[in-house]
Protein backbone atom coordinates (compact mmCIF):
# COMPACT_ATOMS: atom_id res chain seq x y z
CA UNK A 1 0.00 0.00 0.00
CA UNK A 2 1.26 3.61 -1.15
CA UNK A 3 1.06 6.40 1.51
CA UNK A 4 1.75 10.07 1.95
CA UNK A 5 3.26 11.77 5.07
CA UNK A 6 1.87 14.84 5.25
CA UNK A 7 3.02 17.50 8.01
CA UNK A 8 0.62 19.68 9.53
CA UNK A 9 1.90 21.50 12.58
CA UNK A 10 5.38 21.79 14.21
CA UNK A 11 5.69 23.05 17.88
CA UNK A 12 9.15 23.39 19.35
CA UNK A 13 9.57 24.43 22.83
CA UNK A 14 13.19 25.99 22.56
CA UNK A 15 14.24 26.63 19.11
CA UNK A 16 18.49 27.05 20.48
CA UNK A 17 18.61 30.63 20.01
CA UNK A 18 18.05 33.42 22.56
CA UNK A 19 16.61 35.48 20.21
CA UNK A 20 12.97 35.79 18.79
CA UNK A 21 13.62 33.45 15.63
CA UNK A 22 15.90 31.46 14.08
CA UNK A 23 15.87 29.16 10.72
CA UNK A 24 15.57 25.52 10.61
CA UNK A 25 14.97 22.60 9.34
CA UNK A 26 12.47 19.78 9.68
CA UNK A 27 13.48 16.19 8.57
CA UNK A 28 11.17 13.90 8.55
CA UNK A 29 12.26 9.47 7.96
CA UNK A 30 10.25 6.72 7.77
CA UNK A 31 11.32 3.80 8.69
CA UNK A 32 12.02 0.83 7.46
CA UNK A 33 13.09 2.24 4.33
CA UNK A 34 11.25 0.01 1.73
CA UNK A 35 10.47 1.68 -1.39
CA UNK A 36 10.42 5.39 -0.29
CA UNK A 37 10.29 8.25 -2.71
CA UNK A 38 13.89 9.50 -3.14
CA UNK A 39 16.21 8.87 -0.14
CA UNK A 40 13.46 8.51 2.52
CA UNK A 41 13.76 11.50 3.91
CA UNK A 42 11.86 14.50 3.61
CA UNK A 43 12.43 18.00 5.08
CA UNK A 44 11.56 21.72 4.92
CA UNK A 45 13.16 24.82 5.95
CA UNK A 46 10.89 26.76 8.70
CA UNK A 47 11.16 29.83 10.77
CA UNK A 48 11.53 28.66 14.50
CA UNK A 49 10.31 30.31 17.22
CA UNK A 50 9.90 29.41 20.97
CA UNK A 51 6.15 27.89 21.45
CA UNK A 52 4.74 29.17 18.14
CA UNK A 53 2.82 26.79 15.82
CA UNK A 54 4.06 26.36 12.41
CA UNK A 55 0.72 25.42 10.41
CA UNK A 56 0.69 24.05 7.01
CA UNK A 57 -2.59 23.70 4.93
CA UNK A 58 -3.24 22.10 1.30
CA UNK A 59 -1.44 19.10 0.51
CA UNK A 60 1.25 21.01 -1.73
CA UNK A 61 2.42 22.54 1.54
CA UNK A 62 2.02 19.42 3.93
CA UNK A 63 3.66 16.83 1.61
CA UNK A 64 6.66 15.39 3.03
CA UNK A 65 7.13 12.25 1.39
CA UNK A 66 5.70 9.06 -0.08
CA UNK A 67 6.28 5.47 0.92
CA UNK A 68 5.29 2.15 0.37
CA UNK A 69 4.31 0.04 2.96
CA UNK A 70 4.26 -3.57 3.40
CA UNK A 71 4.57 -4.55 7.09
CA UNK A 72 4.86 -2.57 10.47
CA UNK A 73 7.10 0.34 10.06
CA UNK A 74 7.27 3.84 12.31
CA UNK A 75 8.60 7.83 12.02
CA UNK A 76 11.32 9.75 13.07
CA UNK A 77 11.15 13.68 13.30
CA UNK A 78 14.58 15.49 14.19
CA UNK A 79 14.10 19.47 14.16
CA UNK A 80 17.35 21.45 13.37
CA UNK A 81 18.14 24.77 14.47
CA UNK A 82 20.68 26.72 12.04
CA UNK A 83 21.92 29.92 13.68
CA UNK A 84 24.28 30.27 10.72
CA UNK A 85 23.94 28.23 7.58
CA UNK A 86 27.46 28.80 6.51
CA UNK A 87 27.98 25.83 3.39
CA UNK A 88 24.43 24.49 4.42
CA UNK A 89 22.59 27.59 3.57
CA UNK A 90 24.02 27.66 -0.35
CA UNK A 91 22.79 23.67 -0.33
CA UNK A 92 19.26 24.96 1.21
CA UNK A 93 19.24 27.93 -1.15
CA UNK A 94 19.70 25.38 -4.09
CA UNK A 95 17.25 22.67 -2.96
CA UNK A 96 14.44 25.59 -2.85
CA UNK A 97 15.69 26.30 -6.54
CA UNK A 98 15.19 23.41 -7.49
CA UNK A 99 11.77 22.61 -5.57
CA UNK A 100 10.20 25.21 -7.60
CA UNK A 101 10.78 23.70 -10.76
CA UNK A 102 9.60 20.39 -9.79
CA UNK A 103 7.64 19.78 -7.15
CA UNK A 104 6.89 18.22 -4.35
CA UNK A 105 10.99 18.46 -2.84
CA UNK A 106 12.31 15.75 -2.43
CA UNK A 107 15.07 15.73 -0.33
CA UNK A 108 17.72 12.67 0.32
CA UNK A 109 19.92 11.71 2.36
CA UNK A 110 22.63 13.81 1.49
CA UNK A 111 21.43 16.92 2.95
CA UNK A 112 21.59 15.09 6.24
CA UNK A 113 25.21 13.95 5.38
CA UNK A 114 25.68 18.19 4.60
CA UNK A 115 23.85 18.68 8.24
CA UNK A 116 26.73 16.32 9.78
CA UNK A 117 29.50 18.14 8.65
CA UNK A 118 28.20 21.47 9.71
CA UNK A 119 27.59 20.21 13.18
CA UNK A 120 30.99 19.98 13.66
CA UNK A 121 31.75 22.97 12.68
CA UNK A 122 29.38 23.86 15.74
CA UNK A 123 26.33 26.02 13.37
CA UNK A 124 23.22 23.97 13.58
CA UNK A 125 22.14 21.29 16.33
CA UNK A 126 19.16 19.09 17.06
CA UNK A 127 17.10 20.75 19.24
CA UNK A 128 13.96 17.96 19.22
CA UNK A 129 13.91 14.01 18.33
CA UNK A 130 10.94 12.58 18.18
CA UNK A 131 9.62 9.03 16.93
CA UNK A 132 6.10 7.45 16.48
CA UNK A 133 5.34 3.81 17.84
CA UNK A 134 4.93 0.96 15.76
CA UNK A 135 2.43 1.07 12.96
CA UNK A 136 0.90 -1.59 11.34
CA UNK A 137 -0.55 -1.74 7.78
CA UNK A 138 -4.00 -1.92 9.00
CA UNK A 139 -4.24 1.00 11.12
CA UNK A 140 -1.66 3.36 9.62
CA UNK A 141 -4.57 6.02 7.96
CA UNK A 142 -4.78 8.54 10.49
CA UNK A 143 -3.41 11.82 12.25
CA UNK A 144 -0.64 11.19 13.64
CA UNK A 145 1.63 13.17 16.82
CA UNK A 146 5.21 12.31 17.55
CA UNK A 147 6.03 14.05 21.38
CA UNK A 148 9.51 15.25 20.63
CA UNK A 149 12.21 16.11 23.20
CA UNK A 150 15.70 17.37 23.30
CA UNK A 151 18.33 14.40 22.38
CA UNK A 152 21.49 16.56 23.95
CA UNK A 153 21.74 19.72 25.59
CA UNK A 154 20.09 22.83 23.85
CA UNK A 155 22.88 25.17 23.56
CA UNK A 156 22.46 28.81 22.84
CA UNK A 157 25.07 29.69 19.12
CA UNK A 158 23.38 33.11 18.83
CA UNK A 159 26.79 34.48 19.48
CA UNK A 160 27.29 37.86 17.12
CA UNK A 161 29.50 40.22 17.02
CA UNK A 162 27.49 43.58 17.99
CA UNK A 163 29.07 45.91 15.07
CA UNK A 164 29.02 43.48 12.20
CA UNK A 165 26.27 41.35 13.51
CA UNK A 166 28.44 38.33 12.05
CA UNK A 167 28.63 35.21 14.20
CA UNK A 168 31.89 35.34 16.71
CA UNK A 169 33.07 32.81 18.91
CA UNK A 170 31.27 32.28 22.50
CA UNK A 171 33.50 31.72 24.96
CA UNK A 172 30.80 29.78 26.99
CA UNK A 173 27.26 28.33 25.55
CA UNK A 174 24.37 28.41 27.84
CA UNK A 175 22.22 25.74 28.35
CA UNK A 176 18.75 26.87 27.40
CA UNK A 177 16.85 22.94 27.52
CA UNK A 178 18.35 20.33 29.21
CA UNK A 179 18.71 16.33 27.34
CA UNK A 180 15.50 14.41 27.53
CA UNK A 181 13.36 17.41 28.55
CA UNK A 182 10.02 17.58 26.40
CA UNK A 183 10.54 20.31 23.21
CA UNK A 184 7.35 20.39 21.32
CA UNK A 185 5.23 18.06 19.06
CA UNK A 186 4.86 17.91 15.52
CA UNK A 187 1.75 16.42 13.98
CA UNK A 188 1.55 14.39 10.85
CA UNK A 189 -1.64 12.97 8.25
CA UNK A 190 -1.14 9.37 6.83
CA UNK A 191 -2.90 9.46 4.01
CA UNK A 192 -3.17 6.77 0.93
CA UNK A 193 -1.48 8.14 -1.89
Amino acid sequence: MKIDVLLERVLVAENGSTRKSCPGLVLVKFFPAGEVQQANAGGRKVDLQDNVDILYSGYQAQFELRANVTGRSWIEVQVISVIDFGTLGKLIVDLLALGKKSWPLPVGTFLIDAVSEDVKKGAPQVVAFGKSGVLSPDSIIAPLRIDMEAPSNVLDYACRDPVTNMPVECAQRSVLLEKGKPNGSVFLSIEAA
